[in-house]
């Protein structure tokens, strides 16, 4: 992974309230050291992904569909949800 992606990926990382991991086995430590990341400073992770993977007994929300299924579905109810502090 170019190192300017890796950077960005990091620096989204760093905003962020959970991790979400879509589409992967994580069998290759490039995107499985988010999650190990994650772990080590108590950030959920939620993973959507069809099949075992080798962080599936890191995460606090594991889905084992497909991501054609799951992602708009997730999509429609988070724009739907406000976010904290945002709102009447």
């Amino acid at each position: 992974v170019p190192r300017d992606v890796t950077a960005a990926a990091w620096g989204l990382y760093a905003e962020a309230e959970v991790l979400l991991v879509l589409g992967t086995s994580l069998a290759v430590f490039s995107g499985y050291r988010f999650v190990h990341r994650a772990r080590r400073e108590a950030l959920p992770v939620a993973l959507v992904t069809l099949g075992p993977t080798r962080a599936d007994g890191h995460v606090a929300c594991r889905i084992d569909h497909p991501l054609a299924d799951v992602v708009p579905e997730l999509t429609r109810r988070l724009a739907a949800t406000p976010a904290p502090g945002v709102g009447p």
